[in-house]
């Protein structure tokens, strides 16, 4: 039975060889296309990233979640997939004239419908892949995910090479789509049968429908804020703030994937051992905040120098809203995590609920902090997401048996030897800011600051330094973080028809 930590770090393999496809397919595959090439691909990404929102309807978690799904609930998710995956790519076709028009693009038509062919690809291995992460077999996901990756980048170069153009990027999705299915069919032992059975898919209904409602709502609040500032503010500050928010979101997205896909099949093992999870969830929450708040509280600390080096001095307003997104991003990191808990317990009524609630409370907030400028929606984003945390957590660390005072005790040393951290390389940066350029002060803080914080959280939290330690490669088994306590995947599961309620 594979531990907490293994997930987490063949989950962490996994996304750093996609991320690591992705840079050499931009090195090489930049220097063979056109901007117009990339053009064209975004703009059909806009319509496949939408799709991909009911690219299984949530059947996927429902079945990591299950205790024991049947054989028959098995079969009918995967014809279901099957079936609903072809629908998705008649659909992607169909809009494709229509896309066309509106991005004003004719040869967007040809590239949505080769993009088409993926989601049935995809769909015809959906259930065995769930599979694999519902038995913590990552290892074999993550061979699978970075060879599919690899192949599928090299088919894209051919196609470069063979002028293709933008075609080759979407002959590159599909080749990855088609390899991901065929080694996932080849390392699952499952071999389901085609029959369509509506009926068998009754118990996860409720539960799948309510995480693709989740998932539109949050769809939706994730652009509303650069929807706004594209239409009522000029072309400079939609720059600005996309930039920005793409910093702020890169490294947190990777971090929240990584933990949020290794938990929870061991979360959804221990339903029912409430104490369990609330203990487990604690411990991630410290291991995250270890790792978030050094980067975000850093960010803050040196936003200026980090800005010119990386950008240049056109993009210093990147620096003013950095001031804000920083502190934001922490407090993401925190609660972003509380899907994975929601679903893990069979309670995506309640995600669906926090969706929403959330999506008032920031497009509300987006809109009022705007009459300011553009540092006031900013600065709005932070003060909302500070209600927001504290609301979310608290309702879901109801579900796990726990409370805030808890989660704070948890995150209280790292989140103090990251601030105390930033204060020192804010004065040494205020200090060297006359003598020496931003990128030797960015050379020079970075390391100073970070062996400050690793000592720092050694003398008050070892515990979560042995654990980060670990996640390196010290033999599984425990999650020691805070406590030192085993902690591993599995649990003799019970019988159970349909993901868990309450």
């Amino acid at each position: 039975m594979a531990s907490a930590r293994a997930n987490v770090r063949w989950v962490l393999t996994a996304q750093a060889g996609r991320l690591a496809v992705q840079f050499v397919s931009i090195a090489v595959l930049s220097r063979l296309l056109s901007p117009a090439d990339y053009g064209l691909m975004a703009m059909a990404t806009v319509v496949t990233n939408f799709a991909m929102l009911f690219r299984d309807m949530g059947t996927s978690t429902a079945l990591i979640q299950m205790e024991r799904p049947s054989a028959a609930l098995l079969d009918a998710v995967f014809s279901f997939n099957l079936v609903f995956g072809g629908v998705i790519a008649v659909a992607v076709a169909l809009c494709a004239p229509l896309a066309a028009w509106a991005f004003s693009a004719t040869s967007l038509t040809g590239l949505l419908m080769v993009l088409s062919l993926s989601f049935p690809l995809a769909a015809a291995s959906a259930a065995q892949l769930a599979l694999l992460e519902r038995d913590s077999n990552f290892r074999a996901v993550a061979w699978i995910e970075i060879s599919s990756g690899a192949l599928g980048l090299a088919g894209g170069i051919a196609g470069a090479r063979a002028g293709l153009g933008a075609y080759s990027l979407a002959m590159q999705a599909v080749l990855t789509a088609a390899l991901t299915t065929l080694q996932v069919w080849g390392l699952s032992h499952w071999r389901p049968r085609l029959r369509w059975a509506p009926r068998e898919l009754r118990p996860i209904w409720s539960f799948s429908s309510n995480l693709v409602a989740f998932n539109l709502v949050n769809y939706f609040v994730r652009n509303a804020d650069t929807a706004l500032v594209g239409r009522f503010f000029d072309a400079h500050s939609l720059g600005w703030y996309s930039v920005a928010n793409r910093l702020l979101l890169f490294p947190l997205q990777n971090l929240t994937y990584v933990a949020s896909r290794a938990l929870l099949p061991v979360y959804s093992r221990r339903q029912g051992e409430q104490r369990e999870i609330g203990s487990l969830y604690l411990r991630t929450l410290a291991v995250i905040a270890a790792i978030s708040a050094p980067m975000m509280f850093g960010l803050w600390a040196l936003r200026e120098p980090f800005v010119a080096t990386l950008m240049g001095p056109k993009w210093s307003p990147v620096a003013d809203i950095l001031q804000w997104f920083a502190p934001t991003g922490f407090l993401q990191s925190i609660n972003s995590t509380s899907g994975t808990v929601l679903s893990a317990i069979g309670r995506t009524d309640v995600l669906r609920k926090i969706g929403i609630a959330n999506a008032i409370v920031l497009v509300g907030a987006f809109v009022a902090g705007m009459q300011f400028g553009l540092l006031g929606l900013v600065e709005a984003y932070f003060v909302a997401t500070c209600v927001l945390t504290l609301a979310i957590m608290h309702v879901v660390l109801g579900y796990v048996g726990c409370n805030l005072g808890a989660l704070i005790r948890r995150v209280q040393a790292p989140v103090a030897s990251a601030a105390a951290m930033a204060a020192l390389v804010a004065l040494l940066n205020s200090a060297l800011q006359a003598l020496v350029s931003p990128p030797v002060r960015l050379i020079v803080l970075v390391p100073v600051g970070g062996l400050f914080y690793l000592l720092l959280l050694w003398t008050f939290a070892s515990g979560i330094v042995r654990e980060l330690l670990a996640l390196g490669g010290i033999p599984d088994g425990r999650f020691v973080a805070g406590t030192g306590s085993e902690v591993t995947a599995g649990v003799t599961p019970r019988e159970k028809q349909g993901p868990r309620s309450r």
